[in-house]
């Protein structure tokens, strides 16, 4: 066997370019190796987002409700948000007396307070208005209820509500 140096100029070359060829086809193999590891990190990636977009898209619903309930645009009092809410369902003349007692206020949202006396409600009336608190599109909650059947009157009951009215304050952003 002949040492390198003894060896004539066109085996040196294609030893040399045999050995370009190994480190070339190395770094292409390196390449693809890293493209491949990229692209599995892009694709679960993807993945993530598509789980974050789902999971973005059902908070979004979820506050869009709760925004929608809370009746961002017309500030208005308890009283008269009260009003036009039995009225809506009709039992207006059945409501004797709302009396505030408590009113609180933050940088960023305010709450009214009230009781509410209904005399004469029947079980179907009381239903009715308890849903239509419920859906109401202001932010109107009941913190406390007293139901007592009255004995004059057979099927009537007469109720007794505390009710919250929670408004955020204008030029809030969301």
């Amino acid at each position: 066997m002949k040492k390198i140096t003894e060896l004539d100029k066109k085996t040196k070359i294609l030893i040399a370019g045999a050995a370009l060829l190994i480190i070339f086809l190395i770094f292409v193999v390196s390449l693809d190796i890293k493209q491949k590891i990229n692209y599995q990190r892009v694709f679960r990636q993807y993945d993530e987002m598509l789980v974050l977009k789902k999971e973005f898209l059902r908070l979004k619903t979820q506050t869009g409700m709760v925004e929608d309930r809370i009746g961002l645009s017309v500030h208005e009092n308890l009283s008269i948000v009260m009003e036009k809410l039995v009225s809506t369902i009709g039992v207006r003349n059945k409501m004797k007396n709302i009396k505030p007692f408590g009113a609180g206020q933050n940088k960023e949202y305010s709450i009214q307070q009230a009781e509410v006396i209904f005399d004469g409600l029947d079980l179907n009336e009381l239903v009715n208005l308890f849903y239509a608190i419920y859906t109401t599109p202001k932010g109107l909650f009941i913190t406390s209820f007293n139901i007592k059947k009255d004995f004059s009157k057979k099927q009537s009951i007469d109720a007794r509500l505390s009710v919250k009215l929670v408004e955020l304050k204008q030029g809030v952003t969301k």
